[in-house]
């Protein structure tokens, strides 16, 4: 079988597509150049390994011959990993937004050869794929300064979309609760219609503000929605992790594919309600998905693959569903306790779960269940590793250490040495790692998910090099990506490609926006620097309009205004500090940033909130009670 340029790239989703009859390019100036050559528009196609519709299109139209005939005639053809280049994804995503008024993967996209996109949509079937190809190959050939002229108008229109100023206050803070509130499923836990998505945003959001205003509504809404989705088929309860999103609304039938970052804001957002709670649950699950994580998703050198497909042998969910007869033969009766039927929960085949029934499964039914899932093809998985999405397991595996036990550090500081020696060259990152090889410079989640991840496990270890290095990388990410004049960081730095204009990012996706995280990294550094208290807000205050108005989209961001108007400040100096990191540890303080200086003299604690700082603190009961006072 023929392969094509893909063959020869690193990325699973990009070598899935070398084999197709198209003569796919990867994304590269060649294919520019190859473009304005031939005088032919580009089709570009965005998508990743793990998505169950990019392999929808890709089984019913990129190994079709008939489509490939015509992508090889009329256009030039480039795939993209979006994993891979968010900043690609991110610019074309918006232009896909803009004009059709929605988006998703797969990403298609028609552009010139300037880059500029002219026509967009998601996924399209066969027969409307190839009416539309045609459609847009005969528009180029007898009117192409149309399309030059529409790709000028969207592009224009999405580089004056820039964010707009507005002085962010306290008062969106209960706003966005009022707001979580109203979208809440009173029934099912989550929040507003389906596909129902884990939102851990929002659960970050409503657990902070519970613990800072006591407001019990808050706690209750995170509660039911984790509760919700640990009984429902979003969850894997025989080899544990959670799938990306629910396409009902009580969490059973979800969509396969298993992120890493869906996998790790979760594991934050049930060990902190642990913490706060202290019900069991919520450690078993953690330590479940803990287990999850390091069985399937671990490399060898200690960081963390990216996702697992949700499709094996050409069919979705076929690894994680069962036919009533499987279930019987092995378990005989009692199969209601695992929500299993005759008819089925998902064409013809169950789901487990355990909605309406007890919290787990009985352990040795889940050991014959995994026994009968042994016998079936495995998913793919997507082994290349993100220095964006390992920055967050730094801190998850921080959290764990610091709230479940200690040996969780371990995990830790491996996810660190290995994104320290292999992705990080010159001072700088980078952002992705396969086969030995990094080669994309690093964006700004990068930049930002890894600081934050190195400052959680400063706080669990409280030694200063993770301190001192947050600072040096911090100042690298505003060297290059900070924009001084408006305030808030470029996806791209200064000097790496740009796609058509350098652009920023607020909205909280699946994962938090790399501004909101960059926010609170310069929040949580300020102790040593308040210009950054400035900068943070600045950056907050550029996006200030979006974000008032519609506050469920920034609940990051929110969760940082809450930060600053209630962050503790804490400096230490002198010897034996320990008896007092102790006390900050078990103050539980929802929000804190601090300082260690050892000295000679005894131990001293300097406390400060709103730029109001106590007397020095030399007793131990006295800094215990201040800070259950804070």
């Amino acid at each position: 079988m023929t392969e094509n340029r893909l063959a020869k790239e690193k990325s699973l989703y990009l070598l899935m597509h070398k084999n197709n009859p198209i003569n796919w390019y990867p994304w590269n100036e060649e294919a520019f150049l190859e473009a304005r050559k031939q005088n032919k528009p580009i089709f570009l196609s965005i998508g990743y390994s793990s998505c169950h519709w990019c392999h929808v299109m890709a089984r019913e139209s990129f190994e079709n011959q008939e489509v490939a005939d015509i992508l090889n005639k009329y256009f030039i053809a480039i795939k993209v990993d979006r994993e891979e280049r968010p900043d690609i994804d991110s610019i074309y995503m918006s232009a896909c937004q803009a004009l059709t008024g929605s988006g998703g993967w797969p990403l298609s996209v028609f552009i010139n050869d300037y880059k500029e996109p002219f026509y967009a949509g998601t996924y399209f079937p066969k027969d409307v794929f190839i009416n539309l190809l045609k459609k847009i190959a005969k528009l180029w050939e007898t009117n192409p300064s149309l399309l030059y002229e529409n790709a000028k108008m969207v592009t224009k229109f999405l580089e004056n979309d820039k964010p707009k100023y507005l002085q962010m206050n306290e008062n969106i803070i209960d706003k966005t609760f009022d707001f979580l509130v109203k979208s809440f499923d009173e029934k099912y836990g989550g929040f507003g219609k389906v596909p129902k998505f884990p939102s851990p945003n929002n659960l970050l959001f409503l657990l902070k503000y519970y613990e800072v205003k006591k407001e019990s509504k808050a706690i209750n809404m995170v509660i039911k929605t984790l509760d919700a989705m640990r009984a429902g088929g979003i969850y894997d309860h025989i080899e544990f992790g959670f799938c990306r999103y629910s396409t009902d609304e009580k969490w059973l039938v979800p969509h396969f594919e298993k992120m890493l970052y869906d996998n790790i804001l979760l594991l934050i957002v049930y060990l902190m309600t642990y913490n706060v709670t202290k019900f069991n649950r919520y450690k078993r699950t953690s330590e479940e998905l803990i287990s999850f994580l390091v069985t399937n998703m671990e490399h060898e050198e200690g960081a963390f693959f990216t996702a697992i497909d949700a499709d094996s042998e050409g069919e979705e969910g076929k690894y994680y569903t069962f036919t009533y007869d499987e279930l019987l033969k092995i378990l005989g009766d009692g199969l209601d306790k695992i929500g299993a039927t005759k008819e089925g929960n998902f064409e013809n085949k169950n789901i487990i779960n355990t909605i309406g029934k007890s919290e787990f499964l009985d352990e040795d039914v889940r050991l014959k269940l995994l026994e009968l899932r042994k016998e079936k093809v495995r998913p793919l998985r997507d082994d290349k590793i993100l220095t964006s999405y390992n920055g967050l397991a730094i801190a998850a595996f921080s959290l764990a250490g610091k709230y479940l036990d200690e040996k969780y550090l371990g995990i830790a500081k491996n996810i660190y040495n290995f994104i320290i020696n292999r992705l990080l060259k010159d001072g700088r990152l980078f952002a992705s790692f396969k086969d030995g090889t990094s080669k994309v410079m690093g964006f700004a989640e990068d930049y930002a998910y890894f600081i934050y991840g190195i400052l959680e496990l400063y706080y669990a270890t409280f030694d200063d090099k993770y301190f001192n290095i947050a600072k040096l990388l911090n100042q690298t990410f505003i060297n290059h990506f900070y924009d001084y004049d408006e305030g808030g960081f470029f996806i791209t730095a200064d000097d790496a490609e740009t796609i058509l204009f350098r652009k920023k990012e607020i909205y909280d996706g699946a994962t938090p926006s790399s501004n909101a995280i960059a926010v609170n990294n310069l929040l949580r550094l300020s102790i040593v620097n308040d210009e950054l208290k400035e900068m943070a807000m600045k950056t907050i205050n550029s996006f200030g309009k979006e974000i008032e108005e519609y506050p469920y989209g920034y609940t990051f961001s929110i969760l940082n205004i809450l930060m600053k108007d209630n962050l503790i400040e804490i400096s230490l100096e002198g010897k034996n500090l320990k008896p007092m990191l102790d006390i900050i540890k078990n103050a539980n303080l929802p929000f804190y940033t601090i300082t260690i200086s050892e000295g000679k003299e005894n131990h001293v604690a300097y406390v400060c909130k709103d730029k109001t700082c106590l007397p020095p603190i030399t007793d131990l009961d006295e800094l215990r009670f201040t800070l259950s006072n804070a």
